[in-house]
């Protein structure tokens, strides 16, 4: 488990947000974009 040096309300939008976005299609189901965020990248 990671653990954070800083405390969580601390943390800015770029501590907690990746740079690459994925981009999931509307028309996919809940289980199919759950599976494709839980896809290493």
């Amino acid at each position: 488990m990671t653990t954070l040096e800083t405390p969580l309300l601390e943390l800015t939008a770029e501590d907690l947000m990746s740079r690459d976005v994925l981009v999931i299609p509307q028309h996919v189901t809940l289980r199919y974009a759950a599976h494709l965020l839980a896809q290493p990248r």
